[in-house]
């Protein structure tokens, strides 16, 4: 917009408070980038100085801090250099990114000094990230700084006050785990920030996302004096886009009367559409138990031509991230960016995440002497992995104990039918399918002897146990026994359903589940009650949940140990992925455990790669041939298919080995 502007109407634009003002300047500043359509309605908010008290809450990404705690303070400075305006972020580093920023407007944009000449940096004052920036035209008897910011747990913030106060993103993930977390952050509002306006008063700007239905923006909405734009990033099924908007009921602003109101109580017409009516519908009021009347408000701002109602339509790259997320990690998804923390409490899992890609496994007593799986496990890359939640005793009230015995298959497809032109390529992945679930009330001894059967009967290449219970003594004593037992200890803050929502690396076991990338068998014994567990699962204490606890360990192993998500973009040739996928710690244990397991009875490496006669790292080992083709190549390196390959792959021409070295079997002339 500011491009079409001759410089005398810019002028104009520039100093007034006018929504078409304050889009120009922001374009400007931002070196001509077009303002986004969905932050329209923000950018009246800003504009209309009777809103005191002002919150947006949207997901990541969406453009709202460069509006608020950048574009803004410049905006507001270069009008009235007599302001003082102090940001607090959630991250130091991010509330100093945010001065840079501001600073630079007054130093380096060419287009700002010249329409505010008479607005310059007053270095002797202050110019720095920890004094804030000073501008020519402040009050000198204002020890506050034009512009100043900092995190939410920086000292230096006592002491500092502002007449615009710019909260941004005072709740991360990290602070924002639990009830007590989320009252910490309240409390720092009530007894330290909100007492920073400055005496004669301050303006106050929140803007965040949601992480828990306890944080900040939950506790102020409800209070009566705020006005309140919500936009979650998805309108599933609807081309009409609109913010939801709360304001106390009888408070007027511009989104009730179109107009807009500067500091000084000029008036400017803040939004006009054809017909002359505002864009509102589905009003309604809303009284609160605390008697406060609020008034609810559908406030549209645009269209999207795909008719997913997607926040942003014009930004290919923000779609893919969304939809890629929600498929991975819906219910944080769901939080976050569709602003509903609600959505963390209740089932976790649905009937739908289970009801569709059963694949047979016939006769799974067999183990992996069934030629159904012994199938399935050639697959370049597969592996079976067994995961464990043990019992703390074995009487009839306890938990039971379980095994769930998966089967990881890569993959880079989808399963339920998205579009790659519309989310992107799929991410490279684990496909898993649950082979068996082992489940009993057993004591320690017990325990310990049906890990061995189930490790005998599925030889697995990772044993995944949670350290508590009989699990801890089992680590200890299957570990020095040659299994290759793995042990995880969840976090101390972590609750199970956090562990099933939550994503690791990639995605959570959630979103891998609706996914459809965890399969189970058609018929099963222990089917019907391990569907039970996993839909009736909410993550609230004394409920069952040993099951899901021994298929969430499993499925995040997975998550984090599969799928190439390190590979860098480009990467095609074999040999490069090879020596990436032998520098992966999981890959290498299992690769040591090869030669390990050659003093144990039973070889659960015995159909892989390092086992075979053409695997140049067996042939070294047993002298078996000496020629120069064998000593100029790698020790992983396959002689029959001439590449590499991995000491735990596998493949259909797989031979085992004859201990007698002079056996035609290994007279070959490769």
């Amino acid at each position: 917009m500011s491009s079409e502007l001759s410089f005398e109407e810019a002028n104009v634009a520039y100093r007034s408070w006018s929504p078409a003002g304050f889009i120009a300047l922001y374009e400007m500043l931002q070196k001509d980038y077009q303002y986004p359509q969905h932050l329209y309605p923000l950018a009246l908010a800003l504009c209309d100085w009777r809103i005191n008290r002002l919150m947006m809450i949207v997901g990541p990404g969406s453009g709202k801090s460069t509006t608020t705690s950048q574009v803004f303070p410049g905006a507001v400075l270069a009008r009235n250099p007599t302001e003082n305006i102090v940001c607090v972020a959630g991250a130091e580093d991010l509330a100093q990114g945010f001065q840079q920023v501001v600073m630079s407007y007054f130093t380096d944009n060419e287009g700002f000094r010249q329409h505010f000449p008479e607005v310059k940096p007053d270095k002797p004052r202050g110019w720095s990230n920890s004094a804030g920036m000073f501008v020519t035209g402040h009050r000198p008897s204002s020890p506050d700084a034009s512009f100043w910011s900092a995190g939410i747990s920086s000292r230096a913030i006592t002491g500092k006050h502002g007449t615009v106060l710019i909260f941004d993103d005072l709740h991360t993930e990290e602070n924002s785990l639990t009830e007590d977390q989320c009252q910490k952050v309240v409390d720092t509002y009530v007894r330290q920030l909100s007492g920073r306006q400055d005496p004669r008063g301050a303006r106050f700007i929140i803007t965040g996302r949601r992480w828990h239905e306890k944080d900040l923006y939950g506790t102020l909405k409800d209070n009566g004096d705020w006005v309140v734009l919500t936009l979650p990033a998805e309108r599933p099924e609807s081309k009409l886009l609109w913010y939801d908007i709360t304001v106390p009921d009888g408070f007027d602003c511009v989104f009730t009367d179109g107009l807009c109101f500067s500091p000084t109580g000029d008036i400017c017409i803040g939004y006009e559409s054809p017909t002359g009516k505002l864009p509102v519908r589905n009003i309604r009021t809303e009284r609160k138990e605390n008697g406060v009347v609020l008034k609810h408000m559908e406030w549209v701002y645009g269209l999207d031509p795909k008719g997913e109602g997607f926040f942003w339509p014009d930004s290919k790259a923000k779609r893919e991230e969304y939809f890629s997320n929600k498929r991975l990690s819906p219910a944080v998804t769901e939080a976050v960016y569709q602003c509903n923390p609600n959505a963390k409490q209740g089932s976790v899992f649905l009937d739908s995440d289970f009801d569709r890609r059963y694949v047979p496994v016939p006769d799974q007593e067999l183990g992996v002497q069934n030629p159904a799986v012994a199938a399935m496990c050639r697959k370049d890359g597969s592996m079976i992995v067994q995961a464990w939640d043990t019992a703390f005793s074995a009487n009839a009230s306890s938990d039971h104990s379980v095994c769930a015995t998966l089967l990881l298959t890569p993959c880079e497809h989808y399963h339920r039918g998205e579009d790659p032109d519309v989310y992107g390529p799929c991410e490279r992945h684990f496909d898993i399918l649950i082979l068996d679930i082992w489940r009993g009330r057993v004591d320690y001894a017990g325990v310990e002897r049906q890990m061995r059967a189930s490790y005998h009967t599925w030889k697995p290449q990772i044993v995944i146990v949670e350290n508590k219970a009989y699990g801890v003594t089992a680590i200890e004593n299957l570990q020095s026994s040659g299994m290759p037992i793995e042990a995880v200890t969840p976090g101390a803050l972590e609750s199970k359903r956090a562990r099933a929502v939550e994503g690791v690396s990639g995605g959570s076991v959630q979103g891998w589940c609706r996914s459809w990338r965890v399969c189970l068998p058609t018929e099963a014994p222990w089917v019907e009650a391990f569907l039970r567990e996993m839909k009736d699962f909410t993550g609230v204490k004394g409920g069952t949940d040993d099951q899901v606890d021994a298929l969430v360990h499993g499925v995040r192993w997975a998550i984090q140990n599969g799928g190439g998500a390190d590979l860098p973009s480009g990467w095609a040739d074999p040999g490069q992925i090879d020596n990436l996928m032998r520098q992966s710690p999981a890959v290498s244990q299992m690769a040591s455990m090869i030669s390990s397991f050659q003093s144990v009875a039973f070889d659960p490496f015995g159909d892989c790669c390092g086992r075979c006669r053409h695997y140049v790292g067996l042939v070294r080992e047993q002298n078996l041939q000496t020629n120069a083709d064998i000593k100029n190549r790698p020790r992983d390196w396959c002689l029959l298919h001439g590449r590499p390959t991995q000491a735990i792959g596998s493949c259909d021409d797989h031979r085992e080995p004859d201990g007698d070295v002079n056996h035609p079997f290994w007279n070959v002339n490769y």
